[in-house]
């Protein structure tokens, strides 16, 4: 449970970071119209020398293994009802209640 709420809490953190970054360097109204707005910021302030050419693909790898988590972690407890459901649901079917003859 303590991993849980660490991990929430690290989520809404950087959630908001980037939020607010994007908001003080954007108005509120060009960061609601542009796709990627972080993508943006990588591409006008480049910092580094040669380690900021390494800014768009560390992006869109993080941004792609957010995707991937973000379908992961939507799709697995489906799937995991569903198999719990249907194994589960014939073991009590028929391990606790024989049947009878009415």
């Amino acid at each position: 449970m303590k991993s849980l709420m660490g991990a929430t809490a690290t989520a809404v953190v950087v959630i908001l970071a980037v939020l607010l970054g994007c908001l003080l360097l954007f108005s509120s109204e060009l960061t609601a119209n542009l796709t990627y707005p972080t993508l943006l910021i990588d591409s006008l302030y480049s910092c580094g020398g040669f380690l900021g050419k390494f800014g768009d693909p560390l992006l869109i790898i993080f941004w792609l293994f957010s995707i991937f988590l973000k379908i992961f972690t939507g799709v697995t407890p489906v799937l995991y009802y569903l198999v719990d459901r249907i194994r589960f649901g014939k073991l009590k079917k028929n391990t606790n209640q024989p049947e009878t003859d009415s």
